[in-house]
């Protein structure tokens, strides 16, 4: 599968650098209940089933995404997520003023929501492992969905200690994600791991293995 290459550097900037960013990471019923008075910006990723579940707020102020994102890590589920998907992700993110509030929801607020967050991390100018570890600081219980973050890789053009080897990195260490091998956390820190061996790790964290019990995932 080819994939365009999309660069944050080559996405319009404000000058000013969202460097105070605050985020939080929550699921539907948590969100449904704060996004009334502190965000300023509301993602919210549900299966096309769930959109009744989009935490929405009357506020003309509120810049909100909603997103038919499932929580899956096969790239050939009808509704995994897309390269276009991580891309407004992005956008997103880089286009965050100084101060921005971002509220980021799914159902559980566990797998999609955590990776949509690091996301938009990066592309307000967070590391991968500054991103990783402030989504843990406010969600301890996420367990941040691969295949999001491979194509955010894939359209930022990054593969050394991008998104996706930063969470393999962390991930081999949890208990609730398939183990992984030294040797290839290694290779894909260095990125030396080609595009069909990350797909195929990324497909190894299928939703049992993760851990993950709340979704409801349909298969064509």
């Amino acid at each position: 599968m080819m994939l365009p290459r999309v660069s944050v550097n080559d996405l319009t900037r404000e000058d000013t650098m969202a460097t105070d960013v605050s985020i939080r990471v929550l699921s539907w019923k948590e969100a449904a209940g704060f996004v009334h008075l502190w965000p300023t910006h509301r993602i919210s990723l549900l299966d096309p089933d769930d959109a009744a579940l989009a935490a929405v707020s009357p506020r003309p102020d509120l810049v909100t995404i909603e997103m038919e994102v499932a929580d899956v890590t096969d790239p050939n589920h009808p509704h995994a997520a897309t390269a276009s998907d991580v891309r407004r992700l992005l956008e997103v993110g880089a286009h965050l003023p100084s101060g921005a509030r971002v509220l980021v929801h799914c159902r559980g607020g566990i797998g999609r929501s955590p990776a949509a967050a690091m996301i938009v991390l990066v592309a307000a100018d967070r590391s991968p492992e500054q991103a990783l570890e402030q989504v843990l600081q406010v969600r301890r219980m996420a367990r941040p969905n691969p295949w999001l973050l491979l194509l955010a890789d894939r359209q930022r053009g990054v593969r050394r200690r991008g998104l996706f080897p930063v969470w393999l990195a962390w991930a081999h260490r949890q208990e609730f994600f398939h183990p992984v091998p030294n040797r290839v956390v290694r290779d894909g820190l260095a990125g030396r791991l080609g595009w069909d061996e990350q797909i195929e790790l990324v497909k190894a964290q299928t939703h049992k293995q993760r851990g993950v019990s709340h979704g409801r995932h349909r298969r064509a």
